[in-house]
């Protein structure tokens, strides 16, 4: 049992020293390679107490990784439920996540197709594209006032 559990805690520092992961993703992929259910919930629970494993910083790390590939809210806290992470926490993070997203949206919109002249057709194609990156009408409307 002990050799077990070193072997299992190796496989989740390996993981973990990759990028954070939240708990439930975690779970997922060792139960994938098969370990015992039973370590793989000590380990999980130990790596929790150690603070090795947090969903709250993993939903923290998410909102900073995709904000930085100019993806809005709506496609992270998607990206995030994912995973099962806790409500509470992505809520949280979304609100205290100092980003500022009007500005992502502009550069988006900006990098992907210059001036806007103006034209509503463009302007259609253009909001699509920033939904498609998961950014919020509030957060859209205003990069056309430029």
């Amino acid at each position: 049992m002990k050799e077990e559990y070193i072997q299992v805690k190796k496989k989740a520092f390996s993981f973990l020293a990759r990028r954070e992961h939240g708990v439930e993703e975690l779970r997922v992929k060792m139960m994938l390679k098969g370990y015992n259910d039973q370590v793989l919930n000590q380990v999980l629970t130990d790596l929790i107490q150690e603070n090795n494993l947090s969903d709250e910083r993993y939903v923290e790390m998410m909102f900073r990784y995709h904000f930085g590939r100019g993806q809005g809210p709506r496609k992270i806290i998607n990206l995030v439920r994912q995973v099962n992470v806790n409500e509470g926490l992505i809520q949280k993070a979304y609100h205290e996540f100092e980003g500022d997203w009007f500005e992502s949206a502009v550069n988006e919109r900006q990098k992907k197709f210059g001036d806007w002249g103006g034209d509503i057709k463009e302007k259609s194609k253009q909001t699509r594209f920033l939904i498609g990156r998961g950014f919020e009408y509030e957060q859209i409307e205003p990069t056309f006032s430029d």
